[in-house]
């Protein structure tokens, strides 16, 4: 009898040791899950720090404000400003815009959206800045106006096909008339 209740104990012990094992597996393929999670995060970002986007090479092209004038004034929209703020507004082609865009949005991580704090009139401004500061373009405008969902921010630029405008907050360009109607423009 005392053969069968230390078999019985060893049962019990051995049961409650491959319970403990599930556990410590269950918690090992979780670290794992996590770290793995971290260090393909951490490869991206080494990516990044490891690639250097080469600054593209753009034409540039120029406008007169007085042309600028004329091409705005069909969209009906307010000036922030009385007049151009330049006398020469500089741009580029529409392959070379989204050369532009393409390495403003690999090269800088964009905040993420926070209502009243970073929202889309501070993406606007910000894209505005970045592009004048990095390109030299300044026919790159910060648009107020309207979308079916109430008011918002954006921009507008000239490309050599045409006014073309921008989401900054997705990166996504369209026609003007499509989506949002500008109402306020600081070009």
């Amino acid at each position: 009898m005392g053969v069968i209740l230390e078999l019985a104990r060893a049962r019990q012990q051995l049961a409650l040791l491959e319970a403990q094992k599930a556990e410590l597996e269950a918690e090992l393929n979780a670290i794992l899950q996590q770290s793995s999670a971290k260090i393909k995060e951490l490869e991206k970002e080494i990516a990044k720090l490891e690639y250097v986007a080469p600054k593209p090479e753009i034409e540039v092209l120029s406008v007169l404000s007085i042309l600028v004038e004329q091409e705005i004034k069909p969209l009906a929209v307010n000036m922030m400003f009385p007049i151009p703020v330049d006398e020469t507004y500089f741009y580029t082609t529409a392959k070379d815009w989204a050369e532009v865009f393409h390495y403003i949005y690999f090269k800088f991580e964009m905040p993420k959206f926070v209502y009243e704090r970073m929202d889309c009139d501070d993406f606007g401004i910000l894209l505005k800045g970045l592009v004048s500061a990095l390109f030299g373009l300044n026919y790159f405008a910060y648009i107020i106006g309207e979308t079916p969902m109430g008011s918002h921010a954006y921009n507008l630029f000239r490309a050599d096909n045409g006014l073309w405008q921008f989401e900054p907050q997705t990166g996504e360009y369209f026609p003007i008339g499509e989506k949002y109607a500008p109402r306020y423009i600081l070009i």
